[in-house]
Order: structure tokens, then C-alpha cells, then sequence
């Protein structure tokens, strides 16, 4: 019995030892068939995620691309519809609406840059980003520019237009190099589920043989896994050829794709669409395995541009963009933006994609859109020069007519000929108004214009404007009414001038308009807040009404009810615009209610800061004493310098009317040599004089003995603020402008000389 039991154990035995080397290939098999599992698992998930990440970035650019063409076709739209002059009237909002929309799709855009955008799309999201800032900047150009019609704005955006049009198909573009990524990423998703595949029908087969040996353990079990695996494996076939009609599809747009594409490497060119052969007039055969050098316009422009493209990327660029300037096929010339970067950072040897657009139209627009504002900017300045030189033209003889009217109203008797004089000086007045309003409206175009913020009192403004316009409306049997509402402060702070300028405007109009009836100036807190409050100015009247078709267009510049109007009433035109203006620059708005024949009411807004304790400033008594007359000037010496015969004979009526002898300079240079000889108190320097001007003589003069602290009194009639600044740049210490009256001379005496020793006020 022993011997045969041992038979039977060692026989077992040795079968077993036989056997394990066929135990170790099944674990290696069964290892590998797990593996192979476990990879097609996971690569097909992650494939199925590159699609739907790929398909999300896809859809999300085609909505910001629609977007834009939306807002593109709208700019078009509301530009051509425009009528002549129209561009910043009615459809100003709506230009601005637009500007606004093609904001928020660049803000999509970088939002989409940041996140989601491929490391190599970057460059050229940021070209294309800043081409619409460009877009939006002209479309807000167009929205606030004061003299462009609709032919002009027309004109100017069209290359603006095709541009967007083209950025859309570079939107296009990027869209299918999302694909073309997608494309990449699956096809290397198919190599590794084929891999897996081939794996588990190795493990399989070896698993199988394995079966056949040890079917008598687990023969069944290996059949069915082997038979999952087959299913699987079909599956993967299955999914292969979605995948191949996938790439199909992004080959399709790859060729239709409005921008020109070109895969380049080793600087031949390996692959082009449609768009490269209708950019550069080549057939794809043509250029396919060949040299860049069809691309240039010269063997110079192929190995420059060759070699800063080298090296670029060389030096660690992920993508590089230019300019250049070739050629089509049959010789016309044409400009094309090229903008390229690497297929793979790593692996250099994969080459290069560039995105190629015909820039032609662009650039030339925006050459000659550089020199139009060139121009722009030159004719601006003639204008300033223009109006200013006529402001002191006219300004000059004005000088002589207000100084020797104001003289004649102080000794005439006679009632007649003191209404003449009256209305002399009325004339007078109306024709500097005029002028003023020429040039404030010229200093808001060129942004000259500025607001000069100080302490005022508003009840004491309202009273100012009341007493000037009250002779007014009691020659005309009207009345004038004003109500300010108790919780409206007295002290604030703001430009006390152009708040009161405004004011003129509306009641001027008012009075004009209104035969018979009332006219009231209401003020009133339309909002208070951190930032101050916002005041409501209301001028009403009873009087002749505008029509409704009018009032849209009614604070345009030289624009009236009808032209009746003018020939009627008079006018420039231009205070409801120039209101306007300033209103703006106050942080305002202006509007108006008028029906015909039912009175109007004229409204502006103002933002003005309540004034604090820490706002008060105590001013030098000098600057804002009490306007009262010395008694004596006499004791002074003053010198006159001044070109102008007339203008030195008004002058020296008007001294002499204040008790002074004053010495006279016929030019700087004279001015300059008497004041080295003789001690002055004073000194009144005119700005242009021949052989040598005021601000000259003036720094020479400080630099004198004696003449460091002496007051130095412009007298010009230039009206612009930056002509104020140079005096005081020059040394001098304050301004009158021409035309002079007396009680602003006296005024600036007493401020300058009326706290003298020896001199007293009364």
C-alpha cells in the first residue's frame, strides 16, 4: 500500500513542477489582461472628456463670433441710415450702445483667453482683442466727435467693418484649431485604445491557450471574459470611426476657414487652405512642398523675415506676429498679417501654424486715418490761432469804443443822448458775448476748457442774474419770478462763472421768446449723495413754445427753431450748445419741455459740493476786498505800456479819471529802458507790442533792480485761460482783458495799490 499512495503523492508532484512554469506565463497573461482593461477604461473616459471640453470652447466662440457680427452689421446699419449731421444726434445713444456691446465681447474674449484658450492661441487672441479695442475706439469717436456727417463716419468705419469681418474669421479659425487640437488629442486617444485593444486580444489568445490546458479549472470563466473582450474590442472599432468621421469634418472647415492657414516646416510648407491659394493667387499644388520664398516679396524678404522668425522662436517664443508687405501672384501688392506659433514647444521639428489675413484695406485706412487726424490736429491749431488772433483783433477796437462810451455816460446830461450811449454800450456788450461763445466752444472742442471749483454763494449768483435781466423783462411788461426750495444750501463750491453763464443762456432765450407773461428761475436738490449734490436748475417761461420736432436737435451747435427764428429774435445759435457743454463738464445734463404755443421749460443739472468749514479759505484782502474807490491814486507812479494809439488815449482817460499821471511805453523795449531809469509802483504791459512783447519786457524787467515785488498788470485782449497762464508764467501778477472798464481798473488798483502806506480806503 505504501509504495503506491507514494507513487501517487510524488507523481503529483512532479506534474506540479512540470506545470508551474505554465502557471507563471497564465499570471503574466491574466496580469496583462488587466492592465490592458484597465487602460481602455481610462482612455476612453478621457477621450470622451477632450470632446466635451473641445465641443464647449467651440460652441462658446461661435456665440462671441455671432455676437460680433451682430454688432458689426448694427454699427453699419446705424451709420448708413444717418442722415447728414445726424451721427452724434438721435443716433449718438445707439452708437454708444454698440460701443458698449463690442466692450463686453472683449471682455468674453480675455475672460476666454484666460481659461480656456490653447497656450499657443494666446498671441493671437491678444492681436485680436486689441484690433476691437481699435474697433471700439473709433465707434466712440464717431459718437462723440462734433463735425462728422454720416458720409464722413460712413467713410471712416467701413475699414473698420472689414476688419471685424476678418477678426470674425480668425475667430473662425481659432475655433478649428480648437479642432484640430480635439483632432490630435483623439487620434492619440484611438493609438491608445487600439493599444489597449491589441493587448487584451494578446491576453486573450494566451489566456485562451492557457483555457485549453486548464479547462478542467476554469474554462468557462476564461470564455466569457474572452468573449467581453471581443465585445469591447468592437466597441473601439466602432468609436475609431467616429473619431475618423470627426477628423473628416475638421478638415472640411480646416479648407473653408476664411483666414489662411499654413503648416510650415523647415521652411517648407507642408499643408495650406483656400484661403492662403485666394490671399496669395496660388493653387495649393503650387505652393504644397515647396519653399517659403512664393510667400515674400523678394530672396531679401524671405531670408530677413526667415531669420527673426528663427529666431524668435528660438528664443523661447510660443508665437511671433508681422507685418508684411509682398505681392499676389500677379504682381499687385498686398500687406498680410502673419501670425504663427509652434505645433509643439518641445518638438521643434513638427514646424510652425500661421494664421495669414490680407490686411491691405486695414492698413492703408488706418495710414490714412493717422494722417487725417494729423491733419485734424493741424487745423485745430490754425483754428485756436485763427480765433484767438481775431479775439484780440476785434477785442482791440471794442477797447476803444466800451472805454470812451463808458467816459461820455459819465458827463453827458443829455437823456437822449445817454440812451444812445446805452444802447451803444449794449451792442458792445452783445458783440463780446458773442465772441466769448466762439471761443468757449472752441476751447471745449480742442478740450481746453476747464472748470475753475471755488467757494460761491448761490443765493447771491441767482440775485446777480436777476438784477442783470430785471431792466430787461420790465421793458418787456413781463415778470421775473425765482424760487430756491430751503433745503438748497447757500455756500458751495463750483465755477460760479459758468454756472452763471448757463443760467444767461436759458433766461436770455426766455425773455427773447416771450412777448408776454412770466419768467421764473427755480433751483432745487434733484439728488444728494457721497459724491455732493446734484442741483436742478429750472428756467420756465409762458412764451411762443418750440415745436416737438425741433427739440431732439436743439442743443446742436448753430441750431434754431426755424430760420425764421434768426431773422426774427437774432442769435448765433450756439448758447444752448455751449450750455450743454459746460453742463457736462459739471457732471450735469440739460433738457427741455416745450410745446408750441404753451411757454417752455429749460432745465440743466449741476453736481456742486455743499461747502465745509475746512472748504473756507480767507483770501488775501488784495484779491477780494470790498470794491470801493481810493480816494487819491495820485501819490503812485505808474508806467503804461501799449502799442495802440487809441488804445493809450483810453487808457490815459481812464487814470486820469483815478487821479493818475501814468509814464508811456510805446513797446517792451521802450518799457524795458524806462524802467531802468525810473522807479515805477506800478506797472500796466500790454502782451503784443512790436520790437519787443509784454511777456519779454516782462521777465526782463524782474530781473531789475527794485522791480522783483513791483505788480505787473497784463492788459491783452486774448480770452483764453492758457494766455492768463503765460502772463503769470512770465512774472507778472494779474490780468485784465480788453475791452477795459473802469470799475475793473479801479478794482485792480485798489487791489494792487490800495494798501499802501499812506493810502486809505473809504
Amino acid at each position: 500500500m505504501k509504495p503506491g499512495w507514494w507513487g501517487i503523492i510524488r507523481g503529483s508532484f512532479l506534474v506540479q513542477a512540470a506545470l508551474l512554469p505554465t502557471l507563471v506565463v497564465m499570471a503574466i497573461f491574466l496580469a496583462m489582461f488587466y492592465v490592458g482593461n484597465l487602460t481602455m477604461l481610462t482612455q476612453q473616459n478621457a477621450m470622451k472628456q477632450v470632446v466635451e471640453n473641445d465641443l464647449e470652447s467651440s460652441a462658446r466662440l461661435a456665440q462671441i463670433n455671432s455676437r460680433l457680427q451682430t454688432v458689426n452689421a448694427d454699427i453699419y446699419r446705424l451709420i448708413s441710415q444717418a442722415s447728414v449731421g445726424d451721427v452724434n444726434g438721435a443716433l449718438s445713444a445707439d452708437v454708444q450702445d454698440a460701443a458698449r456691446k463690442v466692450e463686453v465681447i472683449i471682455a468674453d474674449l480675455l475672460d476666454y483667453r484666460g481659461t480656456e484658450a490653447a497656450f499657443h492661441q494666446r498671441e493671437t487672441l491678444d492681436h485680436f482683442i486689441n484690433d476691437l479695442r481699435d474697433y471700439e475706439d473709433a465707434i466712440n469717436w464717431i459718437g462723440s466727435t462734433l463735425e462728422i456727417d454720416a458720409k464722413t463716419a460712413i467713410a471712416f468705419i467701413k475699414p473698420y467693418n472689414a476688419r471685424v469681418e476678418e477678426l470674425s474669421a480668425q475667430l473662425s479659425a481659432i475655433i478649428t484649431d480648437t479642432a484640430v487640437i480635439a483632432k490630435q488629442r483623439a487620434k492619440a486617444a484611438t493609438e491608445s485604445l487600439r493599444n489597449a485593444a491589441y493587448l487584451l486580444i494578446v491576453a486573450a489568445g494566451g489566456v485562451s491557450m492557457l483555457v485549453a490546458l486548464f479547462g478542467y479549472v476554469s474554462g468557462q470563466r476564461q470564455k466569457l471574459l474572452f468573449r467581453d473582450t471581443q465585445l469591447k474590442s468592437g466597441e473601439l472599432v466602432s468609436k475609431s470611426e467616429h473619431l475618423s468621421q470627426a477628423l473628416s469634418e475638421l478638415d472640411i472647415i480646416f479648407q473653408n476657414a476664411s483666414i489662411g492657414i499654413a503648416h510650415i516646416v523647415g521652411r517648407h510648407i507642408v499643408r495650406v487652405n483656400k484661403a492662403i491659394e485666394k490671399i496669395f493667387g496660388y493653387e495649393s499644388a503650387e505652393l504644397i512642398n515647396q519653399t517659403t520664398r512664393p510667400l515674400y516679396k523678394s530672396d531679401e524678404a524671405c531670408e530677413s523675415f526667415g531669420q527673426e522668425i528663427f529666431t524668435a522662436f528660438a528664443s523661447g517664443a510660443v508665437s511671433h506676429r508681422f507685418d508684411l508687405a509682398t505681392h499676389h501672384k500677379d504682381g499687385s501688392e498686398i500687406i498680410c498679417e502673419f501670425v504663427g506659433s509652434m505645433v509643439d514647444a518641445h518638438a521643434p521639428e513638427k514646424g510652425t501654424i500661421w494664421l495669414i489675413s490680407d490686411v491691405t484695406v486695414l492698413r492703408r485706412a488706418q495710414k490714412d486715418l493717422l494722417e487725417a487726424k494729423e491733419h485734424a490736429i493741424r487745423l485745430s491749431a490754425a483754428k485756436s490761432s485763427f480765433l484767438a488772433n481775431m479775439s484780440h483783433e476785434i477785442r482791440t477796437p471794442m477797447n476803444v469804443i466800451v472805454g470812451f462810451t463808458d467816459n461820455l455816460r459819465r458827463s453827458v446830461e443829455n437823456s437822449d443822448h445817454l440812451q444812445q450811449l446805452d444802447k451803444i454800450d449794449q451792442a458792445a456788450n452783445h458783440l463780446l458775448a458773442i465772441i466769448n461763445d466762439v471761443l468757449d466752444m472752441s476751447k471745449v472742442e480742442s478740450g481746453k476748457l476747464s472748470l475753475n471749483v471755488r467757494s460761491f454763494a448761490l443765493r447771491s449768483l441767482i440775485a446777480g442774474v436777476c438784477d442783470h435781466f430785471l431792466p430787461i423783462a420790465a421793458g418787456k411788461g413781463l415778470a421775473l419770478r425765482v424760487a430756491i426750495d430751503p433745503e438748497v444750501p447757500d455756500r458751495l463750491l463750483g465755477d460760479e462763472l459758468r454756472l452763471k453763464q448757463c443760467l444767461f443762456n436759458y433766461v436770455t432765450n426766455a425773455l427773447k421768446f416771450t412777448p408776454a407773461g412770466s419768467v421764473e428761475i427755480h433751483v432745487a436738490v434733484d439728488q444728494a449723495g457721497a459724491n455732493g449734490l446734484l442741483l436742478r436748475f429750472v428756467v420756465t417761461d409762458t412764451g411762443l413754445g418750440i415745436d416737438a420736432e425741433v427739440l431732439p436737435r436743439l442743443f446742436s451747435r448753430f441750431e434754431q427753431a426755424d430760420m425764421s427764428t434768426t431773422r426774427q429774435f437774432g442769435g448765433t445759435g450756439l448758447g444752448l450748445a455751449l450750455t450743454k457743454q459746460l453742463v457736462t463738464l459739471m457732471g450735469g445734463q440739460v433738457g427741455v419741455d416745450s410745446s408750441l404755443n404753451q411757454g417752455s421749460r429749460f432745465w440743466f443739472t449741476a453736481l456742486l459740493q455743499p461747502e465745509t468749514a475746512a472748504d473756507t479759505q480767507i483770501e488775501p484782502a488784495a484779491a477780494v476786498g470790498p470794491r470801493r474807490e481810493l480816494r487819491d491814486f495820485s501819490g503812485f507812479r505808474l508806467l503804461l505800456a501799449e502799442d495802440t494809439e487809441m488804445n493809450r488815449e483810453v487808457m490815459r482817460l481812464l487814470l486820469s479819471k483815478a487821479g493818475i499821471h501814468a509814464d508811456v511805453a510805446e513797446n517792451g523795449k521802450i518799457a524795458v529802458e524806462m524802467a531802468m531809469t525810473a522807479s515805477y509802483d506800478l506797472i500796466l504791459m500790454d502782451m503784443r507790442m512790436p520790437v519787443m512783447d509784454g511777456l519779454s519786457a516782462t521777465r526782463v524787467i524782474r530781473t531789475l533792480t527794485g522791480y522783483t515785488k513791483t505788480p505787473i498788470i497784463a492788459l491783452t485782449a486774448n480770452a483764453f485761460e492758457e494766455d492768463r497762464q503765460i502772463c503769470m508764467d512770465a512774472g507778472m501778477n494779474d490780468f485784465l482783458s480788453k475791452p477795459l472798464r473802469s470799475d475793473a481798473l479801479q478794482v485792480t488798483l485798489s487791489k494792487w495799490l490800495g494798501f499802501s502806506e499812506g493810502n486809505e480806503l473809504v
